[in-house]
């Protein structure tokens, strides 16, 4: 946390009056920026957005955290053998249905691990409807990344 300093009489030390303080005043030491000076009103909303933001990145942390100790509990009871079966099946069925064969690796690697989402930017992966209903019907959810990020 950073200390925080008080001036009582801006005037005398910087020479500025209240009404000037409206806008952000951009102190300079020899040419170079080297302080803004804005109102309090301003300051308390941009520490709340400060605090607002750390929280939803603490919170978004401990979800992915979450998520990652609860995929390394769950317990398979698959051989190599079985794995490697749901992976050639997988790759067969989706070879079918993708557009974009760069696609294809994500699409298998959630269908073999059962993953219940696929985050995106592809919009191959997020807005063809071929796909979509191909995911949902294995019950997989594809993401957009900025809704992904909206969810924390």
């Amino acid at each position: 946390m950073t200390a925080e300093s008080s001036i009582s009489e801006p005037a005398a030390s910087y020479g500025l009056a209240q009404a000037d303080i409206q806008y952000p005043v951009v102190l300079q030491h020899e040419g170079q920026p080297l302080a803004v000076i804005i109102s309090f009103k301003e300051y308390q909303r941009l520490r709340t957005l400060t605090a607002d933001e750390e929280q939803r990145h603490l919170a978004g942390w401990t979800a992915l955290q979450n998520l990652v100790n609860e995929i390394h509990q769950r317990y398979t009871e698959a051989t190599p053998e079985q794995i490697e079966t749901e992976i050639s099946k997988a790759k067969k069925e989706v070879s079918k249905l993708s557009r974009d064969p760069d696609d294809d690796l994500l699409i298998e690697t959630a269908l073999a691990g059962h993953a219940t989402h696929i985050v995106s930017r592809d919009e191959d992966v997020t807005r063809d409807r071929k796909v979509i209903r191909y995911l949902k019907e294995n019950e997989i959810e594809p993401v957009t990344v900025q809704k992904f990020l909206s969810l924390f």
